[in-house]
């Protein structure tokens, strides 16, 4: 059986609680009580989205929150409509082709959500999406602890609406 959405947040904040992978420092995990989310808005998954091929294989290199940048390979574009209106994203993968990388940056970005934008899983199969969940969408290590360095969403992947959906900023 598939987690909902509330189980997967409350063992996130169990996790980053309790875990030795959390991005958190010992002195913030004293007072954890949680992450801040956007209340779940089913406006905000998609199902089997095609990626456009456009660019795919192209060597990009990202921002990174350390100043310096990190080489990805386009994989593609995701293309949604959200109101009325079109929007697109780019989709990179690491330089094997084995991890999908989903940056983005929304209309909440440095307001409600960090600065320099949040992450979102994609399984792909058969060039395919199987489903965009902003729900699920995430904040980098370095939102948390600025002794991680992170990638950072890059310009073209700044959505000129609000993604109110996912993780917001943290206020450890």
């Amino acid at each position: 059986m598939e987690q909902t959405l509330e189980e997967f947040r409350k063992d996130k904040d169990e996790a980053f609680k309790d875990a030795a992978w959390s991005p958190l420092t010992d002195e913030q995990k004293v007072n954890f009580r949680g992450l801040s989310y956007f209340s779940e808005s089913p406006k905000l998954v998609f199902q089997s989205m095609e990626i456009d091929p456009e660019g795919a294989g192209q060597p990009v290199e990202i921002p990174t929150s350390a100043g310096d940048t990190e080489q990805y390979l386009r994989a593609g574009i995701i293309k949604f409509s959200l109101e009325g209106k079109d929007y697109q994203l780019h989709l990179y993968h690491d330089l094997d082709g084995s991890e999908y990388f989903l940056p983005i940056k929304d209309a909440t970005s440095g307001k409600e959500t960090y600065v320099e934008g949040r992450y979102v899983d994609v399984e792909v199969e058969n060039g395919q999406i199987k489903r965009l969940d902003f729900n699920y969408a995430y904040n980098p290590y370095c939102a948390y602890n600025h002794n991680w360095r992170c990638p950072i969403a890059p310009e073209e992947n700044m959505l000129p609406i609000a993604i109110e959906a996912g993780e917001k900023n943290f206020n450890g």
